[in-house]
């Protein structure tokens, strides 16, 4: 019998099956595609929009939150980290907070600058796949 005074879901970091600090959603598919590179973006949707008009080399940090452990992660997919964060205050607050950790771990990152209000799932559905890619090609060195 279900506890009606208990959440069904508890959207916290850490349970004893999943740690946000660990987990890159779709991590297993994109280092098969990486080609060098991968995009780091925010959510899930944005992630399987990107593969769906085949861009494959997507992971998601399913937040804004990236850790030591999701860059030791991705060193082993790809030589650069494509930061496609959502271009809104948080996004690129989250960016910014990134950077120490990507210094620390060696890790060589790029950040694109979508216009302001989209994510990569908006953009791409409103301007397209190569759209994306163009911007990808002016991502810059944020340091």
């Amino acid at each position: 019998m279900i506890d009606e005074k208990e959440p069904k879901y508890i959207n916290g970091s850490r349970s004893l099956v999943y740690d946000k600090t660990k987990a890159l959603y779709g991590l297993f598919e994109a280092q098969m595609k990486c080609r060098g590179r991968v995009f780091l973006v925010e959510g899930y949707f944005d992630v399987l929009t990107m593969v769906s008009n085949g861009i494959g080399n997507a992971v998601s940090v399913c937040g804004t939150n990236l850790s030591t452990e999701h860059l030791k992660a991705l060193k082993d997919c790809a030589r650069e980290v494509v930061f496609a964060y959502d271009a809104d205050a948080a996004g690129n607050f989250a960016v910014k907070r990134a950077m120490p950790l990507c210094l620390a771990q060696n890790v060589r990152a790029r950040v694109m600058e979508l216009p302001e209000g989209y994510d990569p799932d908006s953009f791409i559905r409103e301007k397209g796949p190569e759209a994306f890619m163009d911007l990808a090609a002016k991502s810059r060195n944020p340091f």
